[in-house]
């Protein structure tokens, strides 16, 4: 028989109960009962990696944090930030499975109730908490949760701690969160693929018989963000002997995103260029479409607001990526851009403003009769440069 007194309550267990001065280097996740208001531990299947190898940069951030755990005598916080599938959940689950390696419990806390921060704050000894998707779980408007948190956080109770969180939305994680490295030292943001990981991963996961599909999986990735989750998807389609176009109409893989805007420049051989905008749709529109072009501003009349013309008609879905240049191309099939004809030689000079004047000399000296060098969008300036939009 054991006795165990809390308070002024003493509790009877028989003689299979051990008790503990340190948790165990385990995985643990919180427990609530609502009927006695009893916050516990519940063991938890270990972390599993569902890869054999590991992409990107996940290793290297996860030694980092796990260095700067042992030189900091105060807590420290990571934030995981960006969409689905794109390795938040893999990194956690690496940062879990090193920290336990090292001797340190992992606890997870996958929902809020109230009191929980005080007694995650009992825990006296270095621990890692992990709170998946936290803009959710914590979400102040629901539970009002937001000064018992950051006391958590900002806590000097004996033991260190390790926050870690995970979020979707960053917008929606609290302004006293975000930009203080006081309280999250580290903010971990995930991006989608880039292309020289989408084709390191496509060579690893295909039969190389199917690897002449890699470059369309990457052209459709510039078009549409891919996530591992898909990637998977794709190579396991692919390994079936499908081709990329059949594989990605039968898949769940749609956009439900607004379509952008992407910026085009048309350049010529004398280096001259005009830009213009174009909507991501028509990548995929299989027909002539215009664009409007304007004069780039260093070149047009200072006094002239509107740089409008002309109009540039193409298929913008004839497109391919230069791999060196690590561009997004059009085939030029147009020869020259369609000029409104009041900056041309079809209109008479005295029906031209001044400013008219200015831009029908800049055309005959720049553009008129030029030859188009090449077609290309413009990168976005996302830390991705294989980005465009």
């Amino acid at each position: 028989m054991h006795i165990v007194e809390s308070g002024k309550r003493y509790r009877i267990f028989n003689n299979a109960i051990t008790t503990y001065d340190q948790l165990p280097p385990k995985t643990y996740r919180v427990d609530y009962d609502p009927e006695t208001r009893i916050f516990s531990l519940l063991e938890a299947h270990d972390f599993e990696i569902p890869e054999t190898k590991i992409y990107g940069q996940h290793l290297d951030k996860v030694k980092k944090v796990l260095n700067s755990m042992d030189k900091m005598n105060r807590n420290l916080g990571v934030i995981l930030s960006g969409d689905k599938g794109i390795g938040k959940s893999l990194f956690s689950k690496c940062l879990g499975l090193k920290a336990r390696k090292k001797g340190i419990p992992v606890i997870l806390v996958n929902e809020y109730h109230e009191g929980i921060a005080n007694f995650l704050e009992e825990i006296e000894q270095t621990v890692m908490i992990l709170f998946d998707e936290y803009d959710k779980t914590f979400d102040e408007k629901k539970h009002n949760c937001q000064a018992e948190m950051l006391s958590l956080f900002d806590g000097v109770s004996a033991g260190k701690k390790l926050f870690v969180i995970t979020c979707n939305e960053i917008q929606s994680l609290s302004q006293y969160l975000i930009n203080r490295p006081g309280r999250f030292h580290y903010h971990f943001r995930f991006l989608y693929p880039t292309a020289d990981e989408i084709r390191d991963y496509m060579e690893d996961k295909l039969d190389k018989q199917y690897y002449d599909e890699i470059e369309n999986v990457i052209a459709f990735s510039v078009r549409m963000n891919l996530n591992y989750d898909c990637l998977r998807s794709i190579a396991f389609e692919l390994n079936n002997g499908l081709k990329f176009q059949q594989a990605i109409n039968d898949l769940n893989i749609i956009r439900i995103s607004q379509y952008k805007n992407i910026k085009i420049i048309v350049e010529f051989e004398n280096q001259a260029t005009l830009s213009g905008k174009i909507k991501e749709w028509q990548l995929y529109d299989n027909t002539i479409t215009d664009m409007s072009i304007y004069l780039p501003d260093n070149i047009r009349p200072l006094s002239y607001v509107g740089e409008y013309i002309g109009e540039f008609p193409m298929n913008f879905s004839n497109n391919y990526i230069d791999k060196d240049k690590r561009m997004l191309m059009f085939h030029v099939t147009n020869p020259e851009p369609e000029y409104d004809i009041a900056y041309t030689h079809e209109s008479q000079d005295e029906e031209k403003t001044d400013e008219g004047k200015k831009i029908t000399d800049i055309l005959d000296k720049l553009y008129i009769g030029q030859k188009i060098k090449r077609i290309y969008a413009v990168p976005s300036d996302q830390k991705d440069k294989f980005r465009f939009f």
